[in-house]
């Protein structure tokens, strides 16, 4: 009898270390494959990162050709008057008035066909502006980034229009927001 109970306790002894073993592995299996998972995703967000600006179109600006066209100062400008819009605010009570310029180049010396340009697109011109205005609230246009922001979306929004030349900077004057 005292045998059979020291065959039970190997027994037990022997499943008891396999158990602890098995649960070990499984451990590591999870780890490892936690970590492959971590390493995928951070490297498909890298490449996502990289083919992201090549995706646009050459007509369209990038953000950091918007930034570097709005450190530009134009060689030519065109007024495209005075704006006044309602604000996305709820109520509707806030308006937004602002003269706008554009800053341009021509390409090749094209200035008198850009300049054509601007007289058939205007209406075009102003629509796109508006709707961008329109959709703006009192708090996007508060600060200078704000608004720093407002005149790339701007750019980013007419260069396409344009086909002897482009918009490289927007002069904003006469600004209230009331």
């Amino acid at each position: 009898m005292a045998e059979k109970k020291e065959k039970k306790v190997k027994e037990k002894g022997k499943g008891g270390l396999f158990k602890v073993i098995i649960i070990v592995l499984l451990i590591l299996v999870v780890l490892g494959l936690g970590f492959t998972g971590y390493l995928l995703l951070t490297n498909k967000n890298s490449a996502a990162a990289e083919t992201t600006p090549k995706a646009q179109t050459t007509n369209n600006l990038n953000s950091m050709e918007a930034i570097n066209a709005l450190n530009q100062i134009s060689s030519s400008t065109y007024s495209m008057d005075e704006f006044l819009v309602n604000l996305a605010d709820e109520g509707g009570k806030r308006y937004f008035k602002v003269k706008l310029t554009l800053g341009y180049e021509p390409t090749k010396k094209k200035e008198k066909e850009m300049a054509a340009e601007f007289d058939t697109k205007k209406p075009v011109l102003r629509d796109a502006i508006n709707n961008i205005l329109r959709s703006k609230k009192t708090t996007d246009l508060t600060t200078q980034k704000n608004i720093d922001d407002l005149k790339k979306e701007i750019l980013t929004k007419i260069n396409p229009y344009f086909e002897n030349g482009r918009i490289n900077n927007i002069y904003l004057t006469d600004i209230l927001i009331q």
